[in-house]
């Protein structure tokens, strides 16, 4: 707590909450699921939250911050968030982890003016926070940033969570923390951050002094650096969170769908909302007509200090300039003047393709600077735009065939992808482990950054892991670079980790044949098939799964590297057609035992049983006169040379 701090939090959230000295505990503000199930459906208005969101969580408690942290060291935090609350759920996780990076300290002053907002802004207990609101009233918020911690993982679905997840719906993704102060104030009055955290000579008449929450000490977040490995000391208390929601449904656990690498500003508001500044506020009909592509609506989003309208226009007014090359470069300033708004509105992706406009010389050539642009990416990059790390990386990257821009520098190049990495593009991940791995000081190191790039369940990450793990020397290893390869979509890995846990030293038949199956059905793999066709005991697995498995394999073996499980197909078809046939007769299907009758002769027949022959001459003479031509081949001397002579047939040449 910071030296400003009058009251623990949550006494100071008594008198936010306007209580009276002698109010009880339940009264307050909690930050577990009591908050949440204390709250009246009816009076909210109950907003869609399910897509992507970014949440304030300065009304949590202590308490609440410690459950986050321990949630956050364990592995990838999971959370319940509706129209209604926002709870952790302390038993469920999706493995994973977060890293730490510093950025340039920024100090920012939110003013919520109304319920709604409070209400959207503070999904905790907003809807208490908003109690007794009028025309006049505020609750005025000031944060001091000084990093984020996050996690590569892009997407999961309801498959990976892990524990007591009942009523999941998004995961943390990253957490922004520093120190705030909030207090009750009047609307249209905006104060400083210092006068909030109570710093100031003219902070504060007694009443705002005892309607303050102070978490955090903004003189020790002004020490903080974007190199820092961890944030100071009474500067570390979550602020934000930015959630990703979790897929939901049987189909979400296929193959992932495509990245979809174009910057975009995503709308981290609940439905019918939209992000000005640092908040989100109601949308008007004009507000929502942006999301359209309405070219005014967006202009005035903008005007009105949104970073997504600066942005959506921005790139509309840069692709008009395609079509009316006489103006191309008057739009593309006019366009990176849009762009530098949405910048300066808190957009990581409107910094990075601000620098990027000034990079790319092919599609923005009028622009081309590229010190510039570099200049611009490093203040993105130190206000932690991952996007931007990566641009710097790129440029001084030493085995880039790009080198005419910058002098290549590997340290550099190392430093910046390090950086982006540990924001959470994984891709950045694993293009650093790929050359950690290759030399013998650092590939230790480079195993372990594969594995947190593969977390992030990029393919293309997974599968870098997994063919460069050696199974012989690092078997446990390469049976996890393996399994995880295998989720994320890359079957290779399916069919290797079912080979190893079949039949290796770390032998575990249900989890490896749960990887032959899903490279084999899921991801329709041929080589996974052939595992599960190949098991070494039938037993380990479902009834049919040999039989589909071949039939799978056949039918996805478009090169024809596979012809035995084609061959075990019609096997294991014959087998069910005779399993089939035999029920069915047994039920009295005359047709069925026909049939079943006729196979059984064959069998005999080709056995040597004479009787059997002779059945077959009045059955099924076409295939009697083939095994007979067969077995003369096979046996020249035989009877069935006599056979083939009496009747005229031509005998093959013997082999």
């Amino acid at each position: 707590m910071s030296r400003h701090t009058f009251t623990p939090l949550l006494l100071a959230l008594f008198f936010l909450l306007g209580c009276r000295p002698g109010s009880t505990v339940a009264s307050a503000v909690r930050t577990d699921a009591s908050t949440a199930s204390d709250v009246i459906e009816d009076e909210v208005v109950c907003r869609d939250a399910s897509g992507y969101a970014e949440p304030l969580i300065v009304d949590w408690s202590s308490a609440g911050r410690l459950d986050l942290e321990a949630a956050m060291a364990s592995g990838v935090a999971v959370v319940a968030y509706d129209c209604h609350r926002l709870r952790l759920l302390n038993g469920c996780a999706v493995e994973g982890d977060y890293a730490f990076v510093g950025v340039t300290v920024k100090e920012e002053t939110i003013q919520l003016t109304n319920a709604d907002e409070v209400q959207a802004n503070l999904p905790l207990s907003g809807v208490k926070l908003s109690a007794g609101m009028d025309a006049k009233s505020s609750l005025d918020l000031a944060l001091v940033m000084v990093g984020k911690r996050s996690t590569t993982l892009r997407e999961a679905n309801r498959s990976r969570l892990q524990g007591s997840c009942e009523g999941a719906t998004h995961f943390v993704r990253a957490a922004t923390v520093g120190a705030f102060a909030m207090a009750r104030g009047s609307s249209g009055n905006v104060r400083a951050a210092v006068d909030l955290f109570g710093a100031g000579a003219g902070a504060a008449s007694e009443e705002t002094r005892n309607n303050r929450t102070v978490d955090g000490d903004r003189d020790a977040c002004k020490k903080a650096s974007p190199g820092d490995a961890a944030p100071p000391a009474g500067c570390g208390a979550a602020l934000r969170l930015e959630l990703i929601p979790i897929a939901q449904g049987e189909a979400a656990a296929a193959l992932p769908k495509p990245k979809d690498t174009k910057p975009e500003v995503r709308e981290s508001c609940p439905e019918g909302m939209v992000k000005l500044g640092a908040k989100c506020t109601v949308a008007t009909a004009q507000d929502k007509l942006c999301a359209q592509g309405n070219r005014p609506a967006c202009q005035a989003l903008c005007d009105k200090g949104s970073a997504r309208g600066c942005f959506e226009h921005a790139r509309d007014i840069a692709f008009s300039s395609w079509r009316d090359p006489a103006k191309k470069k008057a739009n593309l300033e006019t366009s990176l003047t849009f762009m530098t708004k949405a910048c300066e509105l808190g957009s990581h992706e409107a910094c990075y393709e601000r620098a990027w406009m000034h990079w790319n010389e092919a599609a923005y050539a009028p622009l081309h600077d590229p010190k510039r642009a570099l200049q611009l990416a490093e203040a993105s990059c130190a206000q932690g735009g991952a996007r931007s790390c990566g641009l710097i990386a790129t440029a001084h990257d030493p085995k880039s065939t790009d080198s005419k821009k910058v002098t290549p520098d590997a340290a550099r190049w190392e430093r910046y992808a390090s950086r982006a990495c540990d924001l959470g593009e994984d891709a950045w991940c694993s293009m650093l482990a790929k050359r950690w791995v290759s030399e013998p000081e650092t590939r230790t190191k480079g195993l372990a950054l594969f594995r947190r790039a593969c977390t992030g369940t990029q393919v293309s990450s997974c599968r870098a892991w997994a063919e460069v793990v050696d199974p012989k020397r690092e078997e446990a290893g390469a049976i996890e670079a393996y399994v995880m390869a295998c989720l994320a979509g890359w079957s290779p890995g399916c069919q290797r980790a079912g080979k190893h846990l079949g039949r290796g030293e770390l032998r575990d038949p249900a989890r490896g044949a749960a990887m032959a199956k899903r490279g084999c059905f899921e991801l329709s793999d041929p080589a996974s098939c052939k595992v599960i066709v190949d098991w070494p005991d039938y037993r380990e697995l479902e009834p049919d799964d040999q039989a589909r498995a071949a039939r799978y394999g056949c039918a996805n073996d478009w090169q024809g590297f596979y012809a035995e499980l084609c061959a075990d197909a019609v096997y294991h078809t014959k087998k069910r057609s005779r399993h089939l046939d035999l029920k069915a007769c047994d039920e009295g299907d005359a047709p069925a035992c026909a049939r079943l009758a006729d196979e059984q002769a064959r069998l005999a027949c080709k056995g040597g049983i004479s009787r059997a022959c002779r059945q077959l001459e009045e059955r099924d003479p076409q295939w009697y006169e083939y095994h007979v031509r067969i077995q003369c081949a096979q046996k020249p001397k035989s009877q069935w040379c006599d056979v083939a002579r009496a009747y005229g047939w031509q005998v093959p040449k013997a082999r």
